[in-house]
C-alpha cells in the first residue's frame, strides 16, 4: 500500500512540476474571438463597504465589452450587491473608482462609483440584472425603501437565460 502511495505521489509531483508557458509569456499577437461570447460578472458585496471590488468589477465589465463586437457583458447583482442598483446607496459612496484613462494609458483617472455604473449601463438597463430575491429581502428588511431599483432590470424571468446562456461567469 505504501509503495502504491509513493508511486502515485511521485507521478503527481512529476506531472505538476513541469513548467507551463502561459499566454502572457509569449507574444503571439492579440487574442481574437472567433465566436460570440456572453460574459456574466456577478457582484455580491455591498458597494458602500467594498468600493474597490465593485469598481473593479464594473471597470472589467466595460473593458471586456469594449474588447470586441462579439462580446456581450452583463452584470448580475446578488446578495448585498443589489445595493448597487439603489441610487441612494451609490450616491453616498465618496471613495472614487480608479479606471483607465484612454488619453493617458499609464495614468489612471478617478471617477465616482455612480459615474462608473452609468458608464457601464450606457443607456441599456438590460446590462445590469438584479436578483429579485435579494432585492426583495433588502426591501422587506427596510434597507432599501423603493420596491423598484433605480438601475438595471428586476425580473424573475431574466435570471435563468442570463446564467444558462453564459459562456463565462466571473464572480466578485
Amino acid at each position: 500500500m505504501r509503495v502504491t502511495h509513493a508511486i502515485v505521489s511521485s507521478i503527481i509531483f512529476a506531472v505538476t512540476s513541469f513548467n507551463v508557458n502561459a499566454d502572457y509569456t509569449v507574444d503571439k499577437g492579440s487574442i481574437r474571438l472567433k465566436s460570440h461570447q456572453d460574459v456574466v460578472i456577478t457582484i455580491s458585496k455591498n458597494p458602500t463597504e467594498h468600493v474597490e471590488e465593485v469598481c473593479l468589477a464594473l471597470t472589467m465589465a466595460q473593458i471586456l465589452r469594449q474588447s470586441g463586437p462579439k462580446v456581450n457583458v452583463t452584470v448580475f447583482l446578488r446578495n448585498d450587491g443589489v445595493f448597487l442598483a439603489d441610487e441612494e446607496s451609490v450616491t453616498i459612496v465618496t471613495e472614487p473608482c480608479i479606471v483607465p484613462d484612454p488619453n493617458s494609458p499609464n495614468m489612471p483617472k478617478l471617477i465616482s462609483l455612480k459615474d462608473n455604473l452609468t458608464a457601464f449601463i450606457n443607456n441599456n438597463p438590460n446590462n445590469l440584472v438584479n436578483c429579485p430575491l435579494c432585492w426583495g429581502a433588502r426591501v422587506q428588511g427596510g434597507y432599501i425603501t423603493d420596491p423598484n431599483p433605480d438601475f438595471g432590470v428586476l425580473a424573475n424571468e431574466a435570471v435563468p437565460p442570463l446564467l444558462l446562456g453564459a459562456d463565462k461567469v466571473i464572480d466578485f
